[in-house]
């Protein structure tokens, strides 16, 4: 195990297209080279902590992990997240993954309070195994996008898919979010409560997360004096297209402004389905959406007890979520 060196960066990129099928996944219209660049070099939070397994003087693994800043009871922490854990397929079911988690882990700075990722299916029992907890994110409701009587009738087994649909009554997130005055009252209003972990997020934060490329779009809602932002972006899942709501941001989590947010995104996006991530089944039912069976989960390592994640609450009348954006 040993630290990246710029001459690293073509054989990690193989080894994470190997890994994946396509890295990055999902994103078209950039290069894996400037990928790369503009998710571990460029990021506000800071640098990307790189290593590279070998085996014989042959890089044979890959892992990054991003520093992450969350707020929690008022205070900003600093976690590191797994991210782009690669390892050849010759190399596999060798302890090689488990040695790159715990070379990450020794290269942890002393105000390192977490290490954390989302892992997929495949590498959830390397996550348990390496002595990471599991914590439910945000839950994740669904329901029908703009185009209702299109879609029903797309559940027919022998119906076409839909095609990809750009949003036509979206901004370009980039735009949106270069509203930094706008941006910064709306987060000023909807801080994380007590026992909650966000995602310390600012204006430069959102605005590198997803003012980068045009598959994000973005609206503003306002009511009662009060301001929104929604972030969203068109994905293809089999014979549906699914808006996915990757950020709402409240003022003062005003139910109404979030109710207004996704109408507006359903109707920008005229996609099959919407998705977003709420703090509740009430407030899901008042947005038209339903639970998803299936959550997000969290691997944690805590490396300090005073910050491990609590599950969310989802006890009748309850909106708190332990875990946000």
């Amino acid at each position: 195990m040993r630290d990246f060196r710029s001459e690293d960066e073509p054989r990690a990129l193989e080894l994470l297209q190997g890994a994946f099928g396509q890295w990055p996944r999902e994103v078209e219209a950039i290069a894996p080279g400037e990928f790369f660049a503009w998710k571990h070099r460029s990021s506000p939070f800071g640098v990307s902590t790189m290593l590279v397994a070998e085996i014989d003087g042959a890089p044979i693994g890959f892992m990054a992990k991003m520093p992450w800043w969350f707020s929690f009871d008022g205070q900003l922490r600093k976690t590191m997240r797994t991210v782009d854990l690669a390892v050849d397929p010759v190399a596999r079911r060798r302890g090689v993954s488990m040695q790159l988690m715990k070379a990450g882990t020794s290269r942890h700075s002393g105000d390192v309070v977490l290490a954390w990722s989302n892992p997929n299916e495949s590498s959830r029992g390397g996550a348990v195994k390496a002595g990471r907890g599991e914590v439910p994110m945000r839950r994740r409701f669904v329901g029908l996008g703009g185009a209702r009587w299109r879609t029903l009738g797309r559940l027919q087994p022998r119906a076409a898919a839909s095609p990809p649909r750009r949003a036509p009554g979206g901004e370009r997130a980039g735009v949106v979010l270069g509203d930094r005055a706008l941006v910064a009252r709306v987060l000023a209003g909807s801080r994380p409560g007590p026992g909650q972990i966000a995602t310390a997020v600012d204006p430069d934060f959102l605005l590198w997360r997803y003012g980068w490329s045009d598959a994000y779009h973005g609206l503003v809602a306002t009511h009662d004096g009060h301001a929104g932002v929604a972030i969203f972006r068109i994905q293809q899942r089999g014979r549906f297209s699914l808006a996915l709501v990757c950020e709402l941001l409240v003022e003062h989590d005003d139910p109404r402004l979030t109710r207004l947010l996704v109408r507006g995104v359903r109707r920008a996006a005229a996609a099959d389905l919407v998705v977003a991530a709420l703090g509740c089944n009430r407030l899901g039912a008042r947005c038209g959406l339903a639970p998803l069976l299936s959550g997000t989960t969290m691997s944690v390592h805590p490396s300090a007890r005073a910050c491990t994640p609590t599950p969310p609450d989802r006890r009748p009348g309850r909106c708190r979520s332990a875990i946000s954006s």
